[in-house]
């Protein structure tokens, strides 16, 4: 799981004059891992840091399906930057489906821990166990 994802990101990474937005319908019939995957991981750290910030938030703004929209989570995970947090936020709590992803990006940010238990408080279902779960890896109270 996650290697048909990956191949679509290195080809677009490849091209560098492709715009996330080429990327808006790539994950339609590809199977999409909703949890931190290694081989999504990987394509993401191949390409330069800025270009996968850039095109995970801009899936994360722009996309109009699910798949695309954890894509861009995936690519967030992966690059470190607070200022994405409230992004990263905001689609945790749009569905369970986001939870996974969004524990892990924000379980790796500096001050996660208190946005972690901000989004445990507001989100429900399984969005809550993946979130508390992130929550009880991070130090501090």
């Amino acid at each position: 799981m996650g290697v048909e994802g990956a191949a679509v990101l290195d080809q677009h990474f490849a091209n560098l004059s492709a715009h996330p937005r080429d990327l808006a319908n790539a994950f339609h019939d590809v199977d999409v891992p909703i949890g931190p995957n290694d081989h999504i991981n990987a394509a993401a750290c191949r390409a330069d840091a800025d270009r996968v910030r850039e095109t995970g938030r801009w899936l994360d703004r722009h996309a109009t399906d699910r798949c695309a929209t954890t894509i861009g989570l995936a690519l967030l995970t992966t690059v470190d930057n607070e200022a994405d947090i409230p992004l990263i936020r905001t689609i945790g709590l749009l569905s369970d489906r986001f939870a996974p992803l969004t524990a892990r990006a924000l379980e790796r940010r500096t001050g996660g821990g208190r946005t972690l238990m901000w989004l445990a408080e507001r989100v429900a279902g399984w969005g809550r166990v993946h979130v508390v779960e992130s929550r009880c890896r991070t130090a501090g109270p």
